[in-house]
Parts: C-alpha cells; structure tokens; sequence
C-alpha cells in the first residue's frame, strides 16, 4: 500500500496515512467513532432539522450492507448499481460494495426522477453498458414497484436492510476497508443529455487526488462543516 503521513483532526502526527477512501473512512471510525460524520438536514415547513450519524453508525450500516451484498452473490469486481435517496443507506452500501471489492454505480434513485420513463430508460442504458449484479434501491416497495425486464438477470435489494440488525460476528473481522490505490472505487455515468449515459472509471488514487485538492483548494480543516444539496449520484455532489 501507497502511504504518506497524515495529521489528525488532534493535530497529533500519524506515521501512515490511508491510500484509500474506505481506508480513510476506516481510520476515522477508529479516531472518533462517536463523532458525526456527516448530518441529513430534512425540511418540515420552514423549519430545517439536522439528524447526526456518527461514524461509528455508518461503520455498522456500511458492513451490514456488505453482508447484504455478498449474500445476494455480488463478489469482487462485480458491479452495483445504487438507486438510493437517503444519504445515509447510499453512503453505507457505497462503502460496503467497496469493501467486498465490487464497484459502486451511483444513478438517481426513482424518487429522484419525476418521470417514471426516464428512471427507466436510464437505469436499462447504464445496466446495458456495465453489466452489474445487483441493484439497490431505496425500500421494498420501490423494489416490487420495479418493472421485471428492467432488472432481468440482476438481483433487486432494499437499501432499507441496513437500517436494523448487526453485522455478525464473521462479518466483522473479515471485512476489509481498505483497498488497493489502483482498484475502480466507482464508475460516475455522465447524464446522457446529449446521448447514451458513459461511464467514467474512477479509481481509489483519482478519488483520494480529488479529495485533496478540494481540501487544500477550501483550506478546510476538522472543524469546517459544508453544507450539500447536490444529489449524491451527481459527480459533484457526491465528491
């Protein structure tokens, strides 16, 4: 593994640094577990509420998620199209995909998209082009709802499933969150306005650039708080 030295949100220096973003994710788990990682802000009139997860909460969706993967088949390389609204069930199954070595394929979920045909055609251009094994989708009723010959040959899963239960115990000393800096860590699907969806292959070394220079580009540092309200399917609104 690539590694350089990093400095933590204490200001205490670490010999090595994660090369990856689940290895990131990883350590930050193990440096403040009880510390929100990011806050869902849900509007009730005019009034914004904010819902804190912690790390150490995504930490377990993240690997119930990928137990729910490696259940449904889904290996390493394979990939997994995430339908998925709440930030918390696409941030848990995009790191669990990443964990098991499978690809996650960030698309608009069918809330996301107010014409059903739309969704639709979307979803078959992408499944068409990256031949995934699974498709996560936001609950079990967007899973019945789905029509049959668009998910022909893959399995359907109701990203709702990381909301309740543990990882087992196997799960949990077996899962890896880090991977190797060369390794896809996802494939972002242009919006196909002016033609088919094309998938750009993003590894874990471009994400972990990117990341970087977002960072120094802001100057940001642990207390910083953003704010998003770019759906996570969007490249930007995801990095």
């Amino acid at each position: 593994m690539n590694e350089t030295s990093l400095s933590t949100s204490s200001g205490m220096a670490r010999d090595v640094a994660p090369s990856t973003f689940p290895g990131l994710f990883a350590a930050q788990v193990t440096a403040s577990p009880n510390r929100p990682a990011f806050s869902e802000v849900s509007f009730y009139g005019p009034e914004a509420k904010a819902t804190p997860h912690t790390w150490s909460g995504i930490d377990a969706r993240a690997r119930r998620a990928a137990e729910v993967l490696a259940a449904a088949g889904v290996q390493s390389g394979d990939r997994v199209v995430l339908c998925l609204l709440n930030p918390a069930r696409f941030l848990s199954f995009f790191l669990g995909a990443q964990a098991i070595g499978a690809i996650p394929v960030p698309l608009p979920s069918a809330s996301d998209v107010k014409a059903r045909e739309a969704f639709r055609d979307r979803v078959v251009s992408v499944v068409a082009d990256c031949l995934p094994r699974a498709i996560v989708l936001d609950t079990g009723s967007d899973v019945e709802a789905i029509e049959p010959d668009l998910v022909r040959g893959l399995t359907a899963l109701d990203g709702s499933a990381v909301d309740t239960g543990n990882p087992s115990r196997d799960e949990r000393s077996a899962l890896c969150l880090d991977r190797s800096p060369q390794e896809i860590a996802y494939i972002q699907y242009t919006s196909g306005s002016t033609g088919s969806p094309k998938g750009v292959l993003v590894t874990h070394a471009n994400l972990m650039a990117n990341l970087r220079a977002i960072a120094r580009a802001g100057d940001l540092g642990p207390s910083d708080i953003g704010f998003n309200w770019l759906p996570l399917y969007h490249d930007m609104g995801l990095i």
